[in-house]
């Protein structure tokens, strides 16, 4: 079996270490009929990986009706990524942001007694409800199974968020089969944790200093990492 590990170097395929080069798609974006299109553009670019989000709000419009149809056929999108030999990052939330509609949340959650992105009981309750229709689709093509997913991401950019609330979210992933290295993006009290974290930044032209800065920090405070 294929096993994903890391230290403090890099992450590894088989103990062999992966340099991971990854571009952004996002299926909800790109009509069906370009998938491979911009995947095989993602090859000419001399990636190796493709970071996928997964978006709540567009398979489950309707509360309790989950559609993985047509432009929604997720196993389809991540079948050609693994055809065009891309690794893959998965980030199924909950929340995304992405730029996109509510992070990802369905609009059917406004008005609903719930505090969202927390262990509040009732958001979880619809939270865990979408993890169990998405998570399978992932489990799926994990390369622990013979597919292509080397990373789960839970939740996006909680800084200085709700570190309960994301370890529930690991747990959750685990409990449903994912037994790939899990990831955040970005919270600084996560570090320490079982969940690798990241930093998510822009530098400012022409300048590395803060980049550098906050990569030092970042191996200081998760140095296994």
């Amino acid at each position: 079996m294929t096993v994903v590990s890391y230290d403090e170097k890099s992450f590894k395929i088989n103990e062999k270490p992966l340099f991971i080069y990854s571009g952004e798609i996002h299926y909800f974006r790109i009509p069906k009929e370009l998938w491979e299109d911009r995947l095989i553009k993602i090859k000419r670019a001399f990636l190796n990986s493709v970071s996928i989000y997964f978006a709540w709000n567009w398979h489950e419009q309707e509360e309790g009706k989950f559609d993985f149809s047509s432009w929604k056929d997720i196993d389809a999108f991540l079948s050609l990524c693994e055809k065009n030999g891309l690794y893959i990052i998965a980030r199924p939330g909950p929340y995304i942001c992405a730029e996109w509609d509510f992070g990802g949340f369905p609009n059917w959650l406004i008005g609903k007694n719930v505090i969202l992105r927390s262990l509040d009981e009732e958001f979880m309750r619809y939270a865990l409800r979408y993890y169990d229709h998405i998570v399978p689709f992932i489990r799926n093509h994990l390369i622990t199974n013979e597919g292509k997913v080397i990373l789960f991401q839970i939740e996006n950019e909680y800084f200085w968020g709700n570190v309960p609330y994301l370890l529930r979210l690991y747990e959750e992933a685990r409990k449903r089969g994912n037994d790939v290295p899990i990831v955040h993006n970005v919270d600084r009290y996560l570090r320490g944790t079982q969940v690798i974290d990241a930093i998510d930044l822009y530098p400012d032209p022409w300048s590395t200093e803060w980049p550098e800065k906050e990569a030092e920090r970042l191996s200081e405070e998760q140095p296994d990492k």
